[in-house]
């Protein structure tokens, strides 16, 4: 894998995983108003640690990548080593970034955290997927004209 197909494999889980999380959190901040919890505030550098987040957790997906075929039992086997180092990645930058001040908050982390893991997961497959149709479209249409 070149560096620029690198470079778009971080940039686009990046992206991912950045929506995702706005996402969740704008799921919890409408939780949270209707239970009558009032409104979260964030603080100025909330939008920066999303973002620093989103490449932090795109850059340990590169092991998904290698040149050599793997094992189906391997490959499971990084998906769970992948998530575990993510769930660790994610629980420190929110301890470090202030996401949450208790326990509780520590497992509404995690929670969402699967919800963005699995939200990953299927948008990459999705787009992988579309990417896939397009260059056998290409090549199909390649060998019709010959």
């Amino acid at each position: 894998m070149s560096l620029s197909e690198k470079f778009k494999v971080v940039f686009m889980n990046t992206v991912v995983v950045s929506t995702a999380i706005l996402f969740m959190l704008g799921v919890q901040a409408t939780f949270a108003e209707m239970a009558g919890d009032g409104s979260i505030y964030f603080s100025w550098y909330h939008p920066f640690s999303i973002i620093f987040s989103g490449v932090s957790c795109s850059i340990p997906s590169l092991i998904f990548y290698t040149s050599k075929p793997v094992s189906k039992r391997n490959y499971i086997l990084r998906i769970v080593i992948h998530c575990l180092i993510l769930l660790v990645l994610v629980e420190a930058e929110g301890y470090l970034f202030s996401w949450y001040d208790s326990f509780s908050g520590a497992v509404a982390i995690c929670v969402i955290y699967f919800v963005v893991y699995a939200f990953t997961w299927i948008s990459n497959t999705w787009l992988t997927r579309k990417e896939d149709k397009k260059i056998n479209e290409a090549l199909n249409s390649i060998r019709d004209e010959e």
